[in-house]
């Protein structure tokens, strides 16, 4: 793989990276490639460990509310 694929590549996680927070304190962070979103949880008290894949947004906003 070339350098400029590997970057397109990762560019495809990293540049789609957006966090979720609660109480001030960044909890996770989901990734968005082709349409597909997954769900990382940080080391926090009640997300450390949970890695989820969603095939829509609305999926993933409803396990959020949960």
């Amino acid at each position: 793989m070339t350098d400029n694929a590997r970057k397109e590549y990762l560019n495809q996680f990293f540049g789609s990276k957006r966090y979720l927070y609660q109480d001030n304190e960044r909890v996770a962070h989901i990734h968005v490639v082709n349409g597909t979103y997954y769900f990382h949880g940080h080391i926090v008290p009640g997300w450390q460990g949970v890695k989820k894949t969603f095939d829509t947004a609305e999926e993933l906003e409803t396990y959020i509310k949960q």
